[in-house]
This record gives C-alpha cells, structure tokens and sequence, in this order.
C-alpha cells in the first residue's frame, strides 16, 4: 500500500502563504491519493461512492454501551493466517464471510451430474455424480481445511440421505431414484 505523508500544521496563520504552498499541494496530493484509494474520484459520474474497502492489517474494535456498529477484518479460527470479516454492534460479533459455499441442485438418475439451480464457489466442471452419491467439489482455496460446518437438506420430507465433506469436496449420499432439489451450505471461520 500507499504511504501517503500529511503536515497538520499547513497552512499555518503566521506563515506567508508561498512558503506554505508546497507543504500545502504535498497535502492535497496525499489527500486526493487516499480519497481515490476506495473511491470513486472527483469530477467523476458517481464521485465519492466506495469502489471498495481496503484493510491493511487485522482489527479488533472495543465497543462500549450503545457505540456505532463497525465491520473489521480479523485472524480466522481455522486458519489465523487467512483474515475473515466480521460485523460487530453492541448485541454481538457476526462473523460476515462465513459462507465459504452454497448451492441448490436437482437430484439425477445414477451416472447424471445434477443440475444446478444456483451455486456460489461450486467447480461445476467436476460435479458428479456416482450411483447414488454426488461429488460437489469446491473452487480451489475456499476452504482451508475439512473443519466446516455443513447444512444439507433435500425438498422431500421422506428421503433419507447423508454427507460428507472432506476438503474441497461435499459428498452427498441419497436414495437412486429420489427427484426433488437438494440444497447445502458450507461455513468456516
């Protein structure tokens, strides 16, 4: 990242503007710098929206009785060295990139990949499906290990079916000839 430098005591009321005029466009570069840094610049169609939020390091806020909500990047649980983004406010701290993988699929005839209504972090091109268990692996590095939590169900109130996941992939094992939507959810923090 950037280092932007900044004199606070710019223009300063006793000095004589020209000497202060350097100091002082060294400030409004640094200034335009940061502004452009995440946002949408000046004189442009959507100036000073947020094109993103940039997070040097880790954070962790202390909020105190009715303080603001605030959004910081931390340490992950399974893995410290990958940063995971959290929300907290007064009530509690909502671990906001949790989701790791989703998806809503038709279930197939033995040997068909399954059709899929959604998916978020799906490797599509390696979805299968063998005898009465489907293969969904994830993209590469949405994981970092087999410790997830993992929500599986089906649109049947009757068919029975169970899973696994061993990283990257989910493996889903149902009866032959079941036709409803499966649907699943993969988190880790």
């Amino acid at each position: 990242m950037t280092e932007y430098t900044f004199n606070p005591t710019v223009p300063n009321a006793p000095n004589n503007p020209s000497v202060d005029q350097p100091v002082m466009l060294n400030n409004t570069v640094s200034e335009f710098g940061i502004w452009t840094q995440d946002h949408v610049g000046y004189n442009m169609l959507n100036g000073g929206t947020h094109l993103q939020t940039t997070f040097a390091q880790y954070a962790t806020p202390s909020l105190v009785g009715t303080a603001p909500s605030v959004a910081f990047p931390a340490a992950g649980v399974d893995d410290p060295a990958h940063a995971q983004f959290y929300f907290q406010n007064p009530q509690a701290t909502y671990p906001l990139s949790a989701v790791k993988a989703f998806g809503s699929f038709v279930s197939t005839m033995p040997g068909i990949a399954p059709t899929f209504l959604n998916q978020y972090n799906v490797n599509l091109s390696m979805v299968s499906k063998t005898g009465n268990i489907y293969s969904i692996p994830l993209i590469a590095n949405v994981v970092s290990s087999s410790n997830v939590i993992a929500i599986v169900t089906t649109s049947s109130i009757v068919a029975t079916f169970s899973y696994t996941f061993t990283s990257p992939t989910l493996s889903i094992t149902g009866p032959s000839f079941y036709t409803g939507n499966y649907n699943f959810l993969i988190l880790q923090i």
